[in-house]
């Protein structure tokens, strides 16, 4: 394991307050499986995502209220293609309505990006693919420390979204390039 590898691991130690072994870090490469590592030590075994669905209705009422969105609106679509990314008034607005803080994804060729360097430096993630479902665990993994009670962890989504908060804040990774499947190593660019 690469310095980063350690230091992420300890950060996640630290907040979940468990010890991995070293047989045990050795095994871990994407982030579903520090999810399911985490999850065994914390002998949490429901995937409980009513976080995401409550979370999700907000944005659903919102989008719905003020007309960027039907009844239909989904976790399968594009968030994007309801509301340009651009519109940034109506974001905060929206931030406002629903009570949770979050950052949009801002393209590098944006006026913008100077200001969010260091949060948006490194994405990677096309904008116009970013579904409901990943915006809604991405506002989650931002709130993290808000949303979750970390002394009474109830399910694998709330060890998830811990890990991508500890993740993007402690690598600066963008949040919506970090998903279960991605690679520690091979597509986040740890050591």
């Amino acid at each position: 394991m690469g310095l980063d590898s350690v230091e992420l691991l300890m950060e996640f130690e630290k907040h979940f307050n468990i010890e991995i072994s070293d047989k045990d870090a050795s095994e871990i490469n994407t982030v579903q499986e520090m999810v399911e590592c985490i999850s065994k030590y914390l002998n949490i075994s429901d995937q409980g995502e009513s976080l995401k669905d409550t979370i999700f209705k907000k944005i659903k009422a919102v989008f719905h209220d003020y007309k960027y969105a039907d009844s239909t609106f989904s976790y399968s679509d594009k968030i994007f293609t309801f509301l340009s990314i651009n519109e940034e008034e109506s974001w905060l607005k929206i931030s406002v309505e629903i009570n949770i803080p979050f950052f949009i994804p801002i393209p590098k060729n944006d006026r913008f990006s100077k200001i969010f360097k260091n949060r948006f430096e490194r994405l990677h993630t096309d904008t116009n693919s970013i579904t409901v479902e990943q915006f809604t665990t991405a506002i989650c993994a931002q709130n993290h420390e808000k949303l979750i009670d970390k002394e009474n962890i109830k399910s694998k989504f709330e060890i998830l979204i811990s890990v991508i908060g500890i993740t993007t804040d402690k690598l600066g990774i963008n949040i919506f390039d970090i998903h279960p499947s991605k690679n520690f190593i091979n597509d986040l660019g740890m050591s």
